[in-house]
Order: C-alpha cells, then structure tokens, then sequence
C-alpha cells in the first residue's frame, strides 16, 4: 500500500485503518528481512534464525 488514500480508491473505503496500517507495517517488514537475507551468504537459512520463516 503507497498510501490510504490509493489503497481505498482501489478497493473501496474502510472504517478500519488501524488494521491496514498495521497489516502495511508487518508485510513490510517481513519484506525488509527477506531482502536483507537474499545478499547474506546464508541465504534462504537466515529468516529461518531471525524468527520470519517457520521452522
């Protein structure tokens, strides 16, 4: 999601937007650390040690 504004004109209004954010926050997140594993030279093992991915 670029912004509120865009994510609603796109799937409608939301009363909501706490849950958005928050859901916004965490899949960021959870891309910022795949990112970071994908240079490490253990590759797919380190989200496996930082908690992201299941055992």
């Amino acid at each position: 999601m670029l912004h509120l504004r865009s994510h609603e004109w796109v799937f409608g209004p939301k009363t909501d937007v706490w849950l958005q954010m928050t859901t916004g926050g965490l899949l960021a997140s959870a891309g910022i650390a795949q990112l970071a594993a994908a240079g490490d030279l253990q590759g797919p093992a380190k989200p496996a040690t930082s908690g992201w991915a299941p055992p």
